[in-house]
């Protein structure tokens, strides 16, 4: 997970972005959906953990806590977007949209797994890889 964290260009916008959706949804266990829906107001930051409210399958809700060191990354990254006070916004944006879908999410895991592929892990196939881990 560390090669794939370290692959987005945070000197970018969408560097940026992609790097905290997927070390956020790493800590977090969230479903893609989840993510997509996930707004400012949905997050509460303390010192120690931050605490989510996901929206689920069924709109049924559950709280996720994560710890310090991993509510630091998304709480910077809403500070960077300028939209702390705006609780109705995403968190997590597309390029063209306001709320990300699902299939973006999809298709940036794919493309940070297929460099991780290709410029690191030497092998066509990823079970080939986890053999050796």
């Amino acid at each position: 997970m560390k090669i794939i964290f370290n692959l987005p260009d945070a000197n970018t916008e969408i560097g940026i972005r992609n790097k905290t959706l997927l070390c956020f949804m790493y800590a977090s266990g969230m479903r893609a959906q989840e993510v997509c829906d996930l707004t400012v107001g949905d997050i509460q930051f303390y010192p120690d953990r931050a605490g989510i409210n996901a929206h689920g399958k069924g709109q049924k809700m559950r709280r996720i806590g994560i710890p310090a060191a991993a509510s630091g990354m998304p709480k910077r990254y809403i500070g960077h977007r300028g939209i702390f006070d705006s609780k109705e916004k995403h968190i997590f944006s597309s390029q063209t949209h306001e709320k990300m879908t699902v299939s973006c999410i999809e298709e940036i895991y794919k493309k940070y797994v297929i460099r991780a592929k290709k410029e690191n892990l030497g092998h066509v196939s990823l079970q080939t890889t986890q053999i050796y881990m």
